[in-house]
């Protein structure tokens, strides 16, 4: 069964099989929304990708939850999702969210995490959220404090994308999260 989560604006849903042509708008928009430059460079590379997106639905003990983001008003296709499962034991999950520059600035950042903070703390029983940053990026930072995270420090150039890069480590805990709602 596909997991959708819907907001007051915003619907996450997990990507389907016809969605490839939205994912290579998507790039056209914004060349680094869905990984590295250079991943999806074709229509059948958008095709491709939905497929490896696609599996890991099926995936004995999954642990990678990855959405299409859409405005509910007209199903426009905004940007993209994810909560992957970092440590099952420890119930950790690291998220992750991009979307194309005409949907910045309005609040659906904060409320497509709301939508995956609840996923995570309510349906699938985490204790930890991390949220791994790259200090330039002011828009991100701005979403994790509004969130109430916490900065854990910094990793120096840890391996991003084929890149090295200095990276923020943010957290929420369930208790803190439940303490702001």
């Amino acid at each position: 069964m596909a997991i959708e989560l819907a907001g007051e604006r915003v619907r996450a849903r997990e990507w389907r099989a016809d969605d490839a042509p939205g994912v290579w708008n998507l790039v056209q928009q914004r060349r680094t929304l869905f990984g590295p430059p250079g991943l999806i460079d074709s229509l059948e590379d958008a095709q491709r990708w939905i497929e490896r997106e696609l599996s890991y639905k099926t995936a004995e003990e999954r642990t990678r939850y990855r959405f299409a983001v859409e405005l509910l008003e007209d199903d426009s296709l905004m940007g993209g999702c994810r909560m992957h499962v970092e440590d099952a034991s420890n119930k950790m999950v690291s998220i992750g969210m991009a979307l194309i520059p005409a949907y910045w600035s309005q609040g659906f950042g904060t409320e497509i995490g709301g939508l995956l903070f609840r996923l995570a703390f309510e349906q699938l029983g985490m204790h930890r959220i991390e949220a791994l940053i790259e200090p330039s990026n002011e828009r991100s930072l701005g979403l994790v404090k509004k969130a109430g995270f916490t900065r854990e420090g910094m990793l120096r150039e840890r391996i991003l994308d084929e890149t090295w890069i200095d990276t923020e480590v943010w957290s929420l805990l369930e208790d803190e999260w439940r303490a702001r709602r």
